[in-house]
């Protein structure tokens, strides 16, 4: 899985903020006042997909993914979390 794979599906979803891949998971922020299960994101993914884009895994975040002084999402980071 690509690590962009699971940001354009997600993204064009309503009430994602941000999200972003890394291998077999996504990290996603909604935007406020949003509600969304982990279930309901992968469903949606699916329809757009190939089975091993798919995150397997979906963490939340209350806060904005950490990105570098140019603005990119800093995965480094996220995949020390998992």
């Amino acid at each position: 899985m690509y690590a962009n794979d699971p940001e354009g599906p997600s993204k064009e979803r309503r009430g994602v903020g941000a999200c972003t891949g890394i291998p077999a998971s996504a990290c996603v922020v909604l935007k406020p006042g949003q509600a969304l299960s982990a279930d309901d994101l992968i469903a949606y993914c699916r329809r757009s997909l190939a089975n091993y884009q798919i995150p397997r895994r979906v963490e939340f975040s209350d806060t904005e993914l950490p990105k570098s002084g140019s603005g990119k999402i800093l995965k480094r980071i996220l995949r020390e979390r998992f």
